[in-house]
Order: C-alpha cells, then sequence, then structure tokens
C-alpha cells in the first residue's frame, strides 16, 4: 500500500562502553561468576543501556576508576589495569572495594557484583547450574491446592 510506512524493525544495540570499559567489566564478571557464558559481559552491557543517560556515565565513570591503574595500586600496589592482572589479584581488588570502608568503593563493587548475578541468574541457561528447577507447578493447580477457585 502506497500512503502506508514501512515497518521499522528493531536496530541493533550499539554499545555504550568502551573498550577498556567493556575490558574492565569482562574481567570482573569472570571472577564473580564460575565459567560464565560468552555473551554474558554483552547482555550486562545491554542492562546498562536501557538506564537513563545520567546512570549510564556513572556506570561509565566506576568502570573507568575501578579498572584503572589507580585504583590498581591502592588496592594491589601494581601500576597495570585491573583487566590485565593475574585471578588471584583481581580477587583480591574485589575484596578489598566489597569490604572497603569508603562507602563508593563498596557502591561501586556493589554495582558490579548485582548487575552481573541479576543478568546471570535471569538467562534461563543458568538455572540448572545455580538449583533453580522452575515454577513449583502450574498457577491453576496451585490455587486448587490450597483452596482457591
Amino acid at each position: 500500500m502506497s500512503g502506508e510506512t514501512p515497518r521499522q524493525t528493531k536496530q541493533p544495540m550499539r554499545g555504550v562502553l568502551t573498550v577498556h570499559e567493556r575490558r574492565t567489566l569482562s574481567a570482573a564478571v569472570a571472577r564473580l561468576v564460575l565459567d560464565p557464558p560468552d555473551d554474558l559481559s554483552a547482555r550486562i552491557e545491554g542492562r546498562i543501556a536501557t538506564l537513563a543517560a545520567h546512570k549510564i556515565d556513572e556506570v561509565r565513570a566506576g568502570l573507568r576508576l575501578f579498572g584503572g591503574v589507580v585504583a590498581t595500586f591502592v588496592s594491589v600496589r601494581q601500576l597495570t589495569p585491573f583487566h590485565t592482572r593475574p585471578a588471584s589479584q583481581q580477587d583480591r581488588m574485589l575484596h578489598a572495594w566489597r569490604d572497603s570502608p569508603l562507602p563508593q568503593a563498596r557502591t561501586l563493587f556493589q554495582l558490579m557484583r548485582r548487575l552481573t548475578l541479576v543478568t546471570h541468574c535471569s538467562d534461563p541457561r543458568s538455572y540448572a547450574g545455580i538449583g533453580y528447577r522452575g515454577a513449583v507447578a502450574p498457577r491453576h493447580r496451585f490455587s486448587r491446592d490450597i483452596g482457591i477457585r
């Protein structure tokens, strides 16, 4: 029909993180989740992209801070970015930020942890690994079992 506009297809999401921020996120994800799926970091970035612009800026600033050489030096006495450190030092740094007396450091750790775990645990591929077997029973059966019609 000539008067109709063509239906718009959903465009693929453009990444919101820089290469350095993405490397920091991927390294943290690899330490927070045992055997993470290959696309977990990309799915987390997709969640970040849905935030308000000022929140995206805050997440990006946090990833730059956490992944930078200053934070690494303060945490593990090395002048190299977080994503280049051995796993043991990355763990040490994550623990230091988790238990930090600075509320900003704890908040940044919790942000990375929560984004990672919510994204991972909401993926049906992770259900067996985390022990989730699905809904206990369909709603209609549950309703009858407790006397609701």
